[in-house]
């Protein structure tokens, strides 16, 4: 997904070595977490993936390695990076909405984006809402009104 530079130490950012035109990006790897001013590209990784073999076959090896040594994590950045280091790895820009559940308050409108699409639900939280719009609207009257 395209992304606010600001944002690019929150997500991995694709090295994008060609656009290939709608929205087909071929990479070269990606960086995780970059500071704005080293971000490759104004491109999130926002973890949807179609993982190949070959990218299982680097996860496999990573593994294999981290029972050797048993240091650090084993990070799917690595191993696309290991894969996309010799063979083509490809990205496609996402268009719609999307919504970010890494901190408390995104997942919160993610949930309630997700609830006020909803036939049932929506209507639901949409009249509470609005009561809840009415009991402030009354409550800032009321201390408006009061000597």
């Amino acid at each position: 997904m395209p992304v606010d530079p600001a944002e690019s130490r929150r997500y991995g950012v694709p090295v994008v070595k060609e656009d290939l035109g709608d929205g087909q990006l071929r990479i070269t790897g990606l960086i995780e977490k970059p500071k704005p001013a080293d971000a490759p590209s104004p491109y999130a990784a926002i973890g949807g993936y179609v993982i190949t073999p070959g990218i299982v076959d680097e996860l496999r090896e990573q593994t294999r390695r981290w029972y050797e040594h048993k240091t650090g994590e084993v990070y799917l950045t690595d191993a696309i990076n290991a894969y996309a280091s010799t063979r083509a790895v490809y990205g496609q820009v996402i268009q719609g909405r999307w919504y970010d559940t890494g901190n408390p308050a995104d997942y919160l409108v993610a949930q309630m984006a997700f609830a006020l699409a909803h036939p049932e639900y929506g209507p639901v939280l949409r009249g509470l809402v609005r009561e809840l719009d009415d009991d402030r609207a009354d409550s800032s009257v009321d201390a408006t009104s009061m000597p």
